[in-house]
């Protein structure tokens, strides 16, 4: 194939992806250092314990996301010095990695009690929403009022789960429950108590929240309600 030729079916593909779905890769669900689990997947190892916001940065940039969500467990602090390190590396100029243009959005992990069951909630906000802000997600809930002295078994106690939800919404934020088929995970928490499929669907439906986290595709068809599927969402963790 000549370059002539090669350039014009180029421009005719180029017009015809115009009117076409694009996707994206994203991960909704990443920690920083600032979360206990960080860098400890085989409940040993801490060598990336003290990685920086340009390590995590690159780390995102390497693997081609264009959204990344920083969700760490009840703290907030780490996604604005990460998002700059990505505002470097798409000032810079240089095409470096797969995807120079990553954007990152705060967030945080929240454990509420519900049902005497620990569940994960993930509240996710627009780009440089300050940590104040989403700070205030957390008031009046009973949860330890100074980030710094939370630990991994700090919660929700005073306020359910429908109600962190609807603050989180209320503050244009998006609520997605974490890891629902694992430990800390809604269908998971709630089948333990009793509860069939179809009541642990109609609840997570009464909920309203704007996802759900799987862990692989093959569990999607668990979240169909009236032939509706509810969106769905794999992350990092």
């Amino acid at each position: 194939m000549n370059k002539q030729v090669f350039h014009d079916l180029e421009k005719r593909f180029r017009r015809k992806l115009k009117h076409t779905a694009r996707f994206y890769p994203v991960d909704l669900h990443c920690h920083s250092p600032l979360s206990p689990c960080f860098g400890r997947k085989d409940g040993n190892s801490q060598e990336d314990i003290q990685a920086t916001a340009d390590q995590v940065a690159i780390a995102g940039c390497e693997r081609g996301l264009h959204l990344l969500a920083i969700t760490d467990h009840h703290r907030c602090e780490n996604a604005q010095d990460i998002s700059d390190a990505c505002q470097e590396i798409k000032e810079s100029g240089q095409n470096l990695y797969l995807n120079n243009s990553l954007i990152v959005l705060p967030g945080m992990e929240i454990s509420v009690e519900e049902n005497t069951k620990n569940v994960h909630v993930l509240a996710i906000f627009p780009e440089n929403c300050s940590p104040p802000e989403i700070e205030r997600i957390l008031d009046d809930t009973g949860i330890e009022p100074n980030p710094a002295n939370r630990t991994d078994q700090s919660k929700v106690t005073t306020k359910r789960l429908l109600e962190i939800i609807q603050k989180i919404q209320g503050r244009g934020g998006l609520a997605i429950l974490g890891h629902v088929n694992s430990t800390n995970g809604y269908r998971e928490e709630m089948k333990s108590l009793g509860w069939d499929d179809d009541k642990v669907l109609e609840k997570i439906c009464d909920l309203n929240v704007n996802a759900i986290e799987i862990s692989k595709p093959d569990d999607a068809p668990h979240f169909i309600k009236d032939d509706k599927q509810i969106p769905c969402v794999i992350g990092s963790d």
